[in-house]
Parts: C-alpha cells; sequence; structure tokens
C-alpha cells in the first residue's frame, strides 16, 4: 500500500474500509485513519464553495436524531474503541464537519473539540449538539 503521511512515524499502511469517493488508510505504526489520496486544494476550495456542501445528505443526515443506522456510527465507535477509553482525555477533531464524532466522543466521556473550516457547520454542531 502506502507509507504513512506523517513524517514522524513512516510506517506501512493498509486499507482500513473504502468509501464512495475515497478509501481510508491505517496505518499499522501509529494507527491514524486517513482520507487516501488527500483532496488537492482546489477540490478542498470548491468543496467548501458549493453551497450544497452544507446541506448535502452526508452532513444533513448526521444531524438526525434517528439516522441511528448511519455507517458513520459505526466506524466513528470503532474509532472511539481503538483510542482506549475517554473519561475525562482530550480529543481534538480535525474537520469536525456535523460533529457527530464529537458528540460521540464527548458522550464517552472525552473532553472534546473540533476544528471546522466551515463556519456554518461549526454553529450547526455547536447549536445541535453542544459541541464545540
Amino acid at each position: 500500500m502506502a507509507r504513512c503521511p506523517f513524517e514522524f512515524c513512516g510506517g506501512e499502511t493498509t486499507l482500513a474500509y473504502t468509501l464512495s469517493a475515497f478509501d481510508v488508510l491505517q496505518c499499522g505504526r501509529c494507527g491514524i485513519r486517513y482520507r487516501h489520496p488527500f483532496p488537492t486544494s482546489q477540490e478542498m476550495d470548491a468543496m467548501y464553495a458549493d453551497a450544497d456542501y452544507h446541506s448535502a445528505g452526508y452532513f444533513a443526515d448526521q444531524f438526525d436524531e434517528a439516522s441511528a443506522s448511519l455507517p458513520e456510527r459505526a466506524i466513528y465507535a470503532d474509532l472511539l474503541s481503538l483510542l482506549h477509553g475517554g473519561a475525562g482525555k482530550r480529543l481534538l477533531d480535525v474537520g469536525s464537519g456535523a460533529g457527530l464524532f464529537l458528540r460521540m466522543a464527548s458522550e464517552a466521556g472525552y473532553q472534546a473539540e473540533g476544528v471546522e473550516l466551515s463556519s456554518a457547520l461549526a454553529e450547526r454542531s455547536a447549536a445541535q449538539w453542544g459541541v464545540r
């Protein structure tokens, strides 16, 4: 597969799972999971400029309380189990989107905070889930 993109590690990666638009790889050394391939800066600019990005099904579904069957919930629960318990530990979610992972981490006992480039999503997740 590929090498971990983080210079401090450089471990070998394997496929963790495949989503519709990209794969998620996991490093065998540090355990980080990441999107592959990374989006280009042009793709990021286009994504955040697109008004539909904020109301798309991916994020809209995560704000729905009845969405217990979302695949992301299982993925996030799996990730939280790999982190070895939260009780008071701090967690930073970079690219926190709709805040679902933050909410789940908070419910698991983490002091969870997120960073999201979309101010609209950050405000909505704070209002809906009470996460920041």
